[in-house]
């Protein structure tokens, strides 16, 4: 079987039970009261595959899922989900530097280093967070951004870079007018992208420098346009589109 393929009904036994039985690690064995830990692999086997193989340092197993995937969207998304394996970006720029003219290398290590920014942050409140925490994100999100930037000035029409170069800019506090612009790029390569209209609600919280009002209208209008543009087309909103969202 292909290391990716794409899911159907069929693929979940138990049904939606079963899915959220895995996922929770939930089900027979577990004692009642037990803390039920989610699965970072959401249940997907062939994800916690890939993730199993890029925490091994096995770059080329690695980019052999990256490179099954569907759709843009579905690239994003396991990305995204692959970046958050701890420790990937000690082997990253040996896999960069042996493929200098392949952008898919980069692109992961720039959506690492977002990752490992936030990482390094914590969700805790900003009060919270010490001077060398911030000194720390900052210096993973400069990395990010530049990095990032080179995927999208080498490969414009993809999707990727735009839609973690919208986490990045909100974590660097370049403003809602840069995180709108990245949004705007990120949907006229794919209209209907999830993750990048999760991560311009994000945005348009009033902890974003948004507001309840911008929020929800940012939210109607979107969801009329998805649906228009994307959702009606069989398999567009599928589990695999939306990345993982950033919320902190």
């Amino acid at each position: 079987m292909p290391l990716f393929r794409r899911r159907t009904g069929s693929d979940t036994e138990g049904g939606p039970t079963g899915l959220w039985n895995r996922v929770t690690g939930r089900g027979a064995g577990r004692a009642p009261g037990a803390v039920h830990e989610v699965d970072p692999a959401l249940g997907d086997q062939e994800l916690a595959v890939l993730r199993t193989r890029a925490a091994a340092g096995d770059w080329a197993a690695v980019r052999d899922g990256l490179t099954a995937a569907a759709d843009p969207a579905e690239l994003t998304w396991l990305l995204a989900m692959v970046s958050e394996v701890g420790g990937i970006e000690r082997w990253l720029p040996e896999a960069v530097a042996a493929e200098p003219d392949s952008a898919l290398p980069l692109l992961l290590s720039g959506a690492r280093q977002v990752a490992w920014a936030w990482e390094a942050r914590t969700r805790a409140s900003a009060k919270y967070v010490s001077q060398e925490q911030w000194r720390t994100f900052h210096e993973r999100l400069e990395v990010a951004e530049e990095q990032l930037y080179e995927v999208a000035e080498r490969e414009p029409g993809w999707l990727g870079p735009w839609y973690f170069l919208q986490i990045s800019g909100r974590g660097a506090s370049l403003g809602a007018d840069t995180v709108r612009y990245r949004f705007e790029a990120a949907t006229r390569r794919h209209p209907g992208h999830l993750g990048s209209h999760r991560q311009q609600l994000q945005q348009s919280c009033a902890k974003w420098s948004g507001s309840h009002e911008e929020m929800h209208h940012f939210a109607r209008t979107a969801t009329g346009r998805c649906w228009t543009r994307s959702c009606s087309r069989p398999g567009s909103c599928s589990r695999r589109t939306g990345s993982r969202p950033r919320t902190t």
